[in-house]
């Protein structure tokens, strides 16, 4: 493909970013990893996460795809204009690739060239069947980059629930509030891993599992309007997700979204919020209230105009 004109599947992965050749990287992307209640609440979430697929790595386009009848791709989200078609040899290939991932349950991600372009296919387990998502740019994807994305698509997977569909300009009413240690859990007893001079915070976050509940603040979760959503926005790295996902349900706590770190984001707690903020809103999130323990991270959202509520641990005295 000649650059800036190309055909068939060029044509329709140009120019959702603008120029591919100066993009540069986000190091740090959010990840959503868990997502239940209503369709609105999935059908943004997969938005969120295409959000994240498209802006964080400086993709030309993405789609994903599952299987439908009589042998076909069924789009179930994609980054592309209007329009695209894929009806060269490279969009037959794009598609053939796909199909392939769909039916290889082994398959986690691989990168593959097409062409000038290099394309990247995840696959992951949905609800509803398998889901193999497609990534292309010029350049290649580095070791971190793919499992950045494949994480990204496992959120896609998570969120996908059949054929929910809500209206494209759907807005929900969202409480942002902290997951992690001080407002909801009592970090109390593994606070020694992480003081002056040897901070280890592999340690302080391995023992995340043992926290004691923050009642009060449980209590208050449960008697929100039900018309409100909850996201729970934790600046604990996404490597203990499941560990943080198997406490909020042994405390049988109310939550709709959960984001967390990606892997890399060494980024300042209020820089990854404020990154996590403007995501939601972009898909259409009104975030009305936040609950942090953290009077930076509180000034942040009070500053991006979300009200704030500070929950004292004692973690930053």
């Amino acid at each position: 493909m000649e650059t800036g004109k190309p055909s068939g599947l060029g044509r329709g992965l140009a120019g959702i970013l603008g120029d591919a050749l100066t993009y540069e990287r986000a190091p740090e992307v959010s990840n959503l990893l868990g997502i239940r209640s209503t369709p609105e609440v999935r059908k943004l979430a997969t938005s969120l996460a295409l959000t994240a697929l498209a802006e964080g790595f400086g993709a030309e386009g993405v789609v994903v795809v599952s299987r439908a009848v009589a042998g076909s791709l069924a789009t179930v989200a994609s980054r592309l204009p209007e329009g695209w078609s894929g009806l060269d040899a490279e969009g037959f290939e794009l598609a053939g690739r796909l199909w392939a991932a769909l039916g290889n349950p082994d398959l986690e991600f691989e990168q593959l060239e097409l062409g000038e372009l290099h394309l990247l296919i995840c696959r992951q387990q949905s609800a509803a069947g398998p889901l193999a998502a497609a990534m292309v740019r010029p350049s290649a994807f580095d070791d971190q980059e793919q499992r950045l994305v494949a994480r990204l698509v496992r959120s896609v997977a998570l969120a996908v629930n059949g054929g929910n569909e809500v209206p494209a300009d759907a807005s929900i009413r969202v409480l942002a509030k902290e997951a992690d240690d001080g407002v909801l859990a009592d970090a109390t007893h593994r606070q020694f891993t992480i003081e002056y001079p040897y901070r280890d915070y592999d340690a302080f976050f391995a023992m995340a599992g043992g926290d004691a509940l923050i009642d009060s603040v449980a209590t208050m979760l449960s008697v929100i309007d039900p018309n409100h959503r909850i996201v729970l926005m934790t600046a604990r790295p996404d490597w203990i997700a499941d560990r943080t996902l198997a406490w909020v349900e042994e405390h049988n706590l109310r939550w709709d979204l959960l984001i967390m770190r990606g892997w890399g984001d060494y980024s300042p707690s209020r820089e990854y919020k404020r990154r996590s903020l403007n995501m939601l809103r972009q898909v259409g999130f009104d975030v009305q209230l936040a609950l942090d323990d953290d009077r930076r991270n509180v000034a942040m959202f009070e500053t991006e105009g979300v009200p704030c509520v500070y929950i004292h641990s004692g973690y930053f005295d």
